[in-house]
């Protein structure tokens, strides 16, 4: 927990930079930070129930981005709307976990840092090609 907290409070600092969403090449790395914060209050209970958007939602929302975002800089994408779906896949093992099986889990987080790493590819293939910063 105090990993966390700790984390919650450098990526806090780094958003307080900015008084919006920062345009061009600095967004996608900026709703990541916010991505990662919205985890972290999640599990310190920092996370009102009663926020305007939940955190499944806010993910969908960001995994659609990223689609548009490479459909919009021509990458070939693998599927229509294939980081929507991988988001979406990866919450229904999330809710299937229940703690008992620790298997479970690890192969749940690794199935989360394969997404991951293939956000981060395919992110710097879309913002490399031309007019994709925009």
């Amino acid at each position: 927990m105090e990993t966390f907290s700790s984390l919650l409070e450098s990526i806090g600092g780094l958003l307080d930079l900015w008084d919006e969403d920062p345009p061009g090449g600095a967004y996608y790395p900026y709703k990541a930070a916010e991505l990662i914060e919205l985890h972290c209050r999640q599990v310190t209970g920092d996370l009102p129930d009663n926020a305007p958007v939940g955190l499944g939602e806010w993910i969908q929302r960001f995994a659609r981005h990223v689609d548009w975002q490479l459909e919009r800089s021509g990458s070939n994408l693998e599927a229509p709307h294939f980081f929507a779906a991988l988001e979406e896949s990866l919450e229904v093992k999330a809710n299937q976990l229940s703690g008992a099986d620790e298997t479970a889990f690890h192969m749940a987080m690794e199935a989360s840092r394969e997404a991951a790493a293939r956000y981060l590819g395919a992110l710097r293939s879309a913002l490399a090609a031309p007019g994709a910063q925009s």
